[in-house]
């Protein structure tokens, strides 16, 4: 488009709001107003025109509700990708100045326009273009978020799979603790019946010997007090 078109038409789009769009649109948790009442369209001054917040790009599932951040990011994508030159873009922006984008205003729009040098393919081209732009930024943010969840389903089987292991190795290591608890408890009953007859054979034999002893000695010591007393 030549340059003296474009600045012949700064005047009207030369104030269009500029939104700073990031890759991380979807990360965004504002949960949409549902309760707030719609207002009527209401044209805004020349040097302020707005996008069309009605309109709905189209990557979302249908009927999915999108946060108005979301849609607003989207937008701003947009309007950084617009190309120089009178197209679709401005085609739009104009037919919402002039209080929405009906089939009148859109018409009126591109009267408008069409003395500046637009015609209807290259509307429909670049809006076409611009959709299959869009599509494809957004689609390749979400590949990417696509492929970080299922890099963490990876993680969480991985770690499932880990704990489900370990938790079966604990419990085969307790009921061989548990089986070696009742292998001890019922040797620890018998270890008296083990011992206790021999230590009762000792004692019965030391208690013997100790009689045996006693009758000996005794009978050294008869033995003994008739010598001492019985011979000179």
């Amino acid at each position: 488009m030549a340059e003296n078109t474009e600045k012949g038409f700064s005047g009207i789009f030369g104030g269009l709001k500029k939104m700073i769009f990031t890759e991380d649109y979807l990360d965004s948790t504002e949960v949409p107003n549902t309760n707030s009442t719609p207002q009527a369209n209401v044209a805004p001054a020349a040097s302020q025109p707005i996008v069309n917040n009605n309109f709905v790009a189209p990557v979302a599932t249908a009927n999915a509700q999108a946060p108005q951040a979301l849609v607003d990011k989207i937008y701003g994508l947009l309007e950084a990708i617009n190309k120089p030159g009178i197209d679709f873009f401005e085609l739009w922006n104009a037919a919402e100045a002039m209080g929405g984008t009906n089939t009148v205003n859109i018409q009126n729009a591109f009267t408008t326009l069409k003395v500046l040098g637009l015609d209807k393919n290259t509307v429909l081209n670049t809006g076409n273009a611009y959709i299959l732009e869009l599509q494809e930024k957004i689609n390749a943010d979400v590949n990417s978020k696509q492929a970080d969840k299922n890099n963490l389903l990876a993680q969480q089987k991985n770690e499932k799979t880990q704990l489900q292991t370990d938790k079966v190795n604990l419990e085969k290591q307790i009921q061989d603790l548990n089986q070696k608890l009742a292998e001890t408890n019922t040797k620890l009953t018998q270890v008296d019946g083990k011992y206790t007859p021999q230590i009762q054979t000792i004692e019965s034999k030391i208690q013997a010997g100790a009689t045996a002893l006693n009758v000996v000695t005794s009978e050294m010591q008869t033995v003994l007090e008739t010598i001492k007393t019985s011979i000179n």
